[in-house]
């Protein structure tokens, strides 16, 4: 937690001045909106020592005393009804935009999503809340922002999400909407391979339980680097409006039968061509084909997503904790 008016940075200004040349202030160096926007490096910026005491204080009561206990249970909400207003928060057209963030809010307990590095890859959510009191870590992707996507920024964002919730045995959820990672010469150099990877071997490597729901599409690589099928996910659910393959059929055609289609000289034949291709590819993502060949477990009706995620953390509250590793 970082304060207004505070420096983080391996040197001063003064140092940069005599080395470089460069004149450059506390603030543009290492103040909070450096650090809470552009590198990352902290979780969260507050005003005042006071607002700072109050943040940390919120964080440690969503963990255990130490490594070796279950994190408290919080106060039990009196009943867990199903949520017909849900659905409404998500556009059914996959290009529409809509913040997560109210859908976890929904998800979760009333008031105990306590989000981190909210200004930081903002097309991920990641943030620790409480679901019928049990404290979690939830992964959503912000179609908000950037449609969703995952970038080198994001991979990090949800790994430090996804250590701290291993360190103190925290379950994690994932709500999945991502049409896959972002693409192009700037993610490539920033070490896009490098940072799905290990993505994906950290979610291999961790010991604590982890639930996924895919809530609108789920796209390519990007599908198991949020915990989908193939993943070590205790269950994985979808919504029935759910897409799943790999790649926007509408894009997806351009690139396996481009050169098909390029052979078509008739502009009308090849269009209607090209709308018959991506309607059978668009069949093969439907989560009744995902559940039909074992690849999710369960397609739910959206209103109970809550009540499906209660009663498996009720079923792993009795789990043994894993000892820490030396």
């Amino acid at each position: 937690v970082m304060t207004e008016g505070s420096c983080l940075a391996v040197t001063s200004p003064r140092v940069f001045e005599v080395a470089t040349g460069e004149v450059i202030s506390f603030e543009d160096l290492g103040g909070v909106e450096i650090h809470a926007t552009k590198t990352g490096q902290i979780d969260l910026g507050v005003e005042t020592d006071e607002e700072a005491y109050e943040a940390i204080q919120r964080w440690l009561g969503y963990l255990p005393s130490n490594a070796h206990e279950t994190a408290p249970r919080g106060e039990r909400p009196s009943s867990i009804d199903p949520d017909p207003g849900l659905t409404d928060l998500v556009p059914a057209r996959r290009t529409r935009g809509y913040d997560m963030r109210k859908v976890v809010a929904r998800i979760a307990d009333e008031e105990s999503v306590f989000e981190i590095m909210p200004r930081f890859a903002r097309s991920v959510m990641c943030s620790l809340a409480r679901i019928d009191g049990f404290p979690v870590g939830v992964v959503a992707n912000n179609p908000m922002f950037n449609a969703g996507v995952l970038d080198p920024e994001s991979c990090q964002k949800i790994l430090r999400l996804m250590t701290w919730c291993d360190a103190w045995n925290l379950p994690v959820v994932f709500l999945v909407d991502v049409p896959g990672f972002l693409v192009g010469r700037r993610v490539e150099h920033d070490r896009m391979l490098n940072w799905g990877m290990r993505l994906m071997q950290a979610l291999q490597l961790s010991s604590m339980p982890t639930l996924t729901v895919c809530v609108r599409k789920a796209f390519g690589m990007a599908w198991q680097a949020m915990n989908g099928s193939m993943m070590p996910a205790q269950s994985v659910y979808a919504w029935p409006g759910a897409e799943i393959g790999f790649m926007d059929p509408e894009v997806g055609i351009n690139v396996a039968y481009g050169t098909k289609l390029a052979r078509i000289e008739d502009p009308d034949e090849r269009e209607a061509e090209r709308q018959r291709l991506v309607a059978e590819v668009a069949e093969a993502t439907s989560p009744y084909e995902a559940a039909g060949t074992m690849r999710i477990d369960e397609i739910i009706d959206p209103a109970s997503t809550r009540q499906v995620l209660a009663a498996d953390l009720n079923r792993m509250a009795n789990r043994a904790v894993p000892p820490p590793e030396a």
